[in-house]
């Protein structure tokens, strides 16, 4: 065959006969750029004379001395990774001297031919797989992120729900004993004109209601048990207004609010205790109290004085919020 070359002093001529044994005795002579001697071999390109700056130098452009004495040259391919025809380009070529015999035995020069995908190509990939699998979790996140929403959303309407129905019928066991003597109604009477227990007739009973209205005015409620006027959960009484904060609800006064229920805890639960089914609250508080172990206070006589600690915490009747006291008049039913 013939093949164009170029001389060290750069002039080019024809040769016979140029094949791989030539090339690679060249190659190995070291004379010449390295890569210059293989892209006329391989390329065809023979103007060029040394490695480019993009490259890296072969060891004759960085003036490496070469190994003197070559008498056979065997050539060695191997391609490391198979990479498509269309990413080959000048910089995907490597050209490596494996191995040198010492002077006096016979010598190999193995070049090896490695197409290799560059750093770039690869880099790409790793970034198109990275930035997949953001997406993916990502996505994920967001997806659990619209459950947990769903679910938080789904729970508050239920509270919501749930506190409505409880503000409901509290309402209305408060408005069915403000319209009625609690003394009267206890015993089986009528309330004529819808009189209180302060001026219910039977002035023995009248005594007894106040004695255990007077003790109640001792309790030192916990914070969000009701009304401070009315002692009402805070949750139905109109002189309050509701602040969400959370998953709680708080309160605070309400602009130009008034109780709706001004007494009514305070004096059906006095009339009940003093005329009416004081061992059934009696029963009721211990064994509550001791359910949720609270101490009573053992140092006052049996009533009132010795459930202090247990009616001024704070209770919920569904979502509402009350006091101990509030939850014996819910009893009541």
């Amino acid at each position: 065959m013939q093949a164009n070359t170029t001389d060290r002093n750069g002039r080019r001529r024809r040769e016979v006969g140029y094949d791989t044994e030539d090339v690679m005795k060249e190659f190995v002579a070291g004379e010449r750029c390295r890569r210059a001697v293989l892209d006329g071999y391989i390329d065809g390109q023979f103007d060029r004379r040394g490695c480019e700056e993009e490259e890296q130098r072969c060891d004759v452009c960085r003036g490496i001395t070469t190994v003197e004495g070559r008498r056979r040259v065997r050539v060695v391919g191997r391609v490391e990774e198979d990479v498509s025809p269309d990413i080959r380009t000048p910089e995907a070529y490597s050209i490596i001297p494996e191995a040198y015999t010492p002077d006096g035995e016979e010598d190999r020069a193995v070049a090896n031919i490695g197409v290799r995908r560059r750093r770039s190509d690869v880099g790409v990939v790793e970034a198109e797989e990275a930035n997949k699998r953001r997406r993916t979790e990502d996505s994920e996140g967001m997806e659990k992120a619209r459950r947990t929403h769903e679910r938080q959303e789904h729970r508050r309407r239920d509270l919501a729900i749930e506190k409505a129905e409880a503000g409901e019928k509290m309402e209305g066991q408060y408005r069915f004993w403000q319209e009625r003597c609690e003394i009267c109604h206890i015993n089986g009477r009528t309330s004529v004109g819808h009189h209180s227990w302060r001026d219910c007739p039977d002035g023995e009973e009248r005594e007894a209601v106040r004695q255990v209205w007077e003790a109640l005015g001792g309790i030192k409620f916990e914070a969000y048990t009701g009304c401070f006027d009315c002692w009402a959960p805070q949750g139905i009484c109109q002189a309050w207004e509701t602040v969400e904060n959370g998953r709680s609800s708080r309160y605070r006064r309400a602009r130009g609010g008034r109780c709706q229920f001004p007494g009514v805890l305070r004096d059906t639960v006095a009339a009940v205790v003093g005329v009416g089914r004081a061992e059934l609250i009696e029963d009721f508080v211990q064994t509550t109290a001791a359910k949720e172990r609270v101490k009573l206070d053992d140092s006052q006589e049996l009533g009132v004085g010795q459930w202090m600690p247990w009616l001024r915490r704070k209770a919920k009747i569904g979502e509402i919020e009350t006091s101990g006291l509030g939850r014996i008049f819910w009893e009541l039913g």
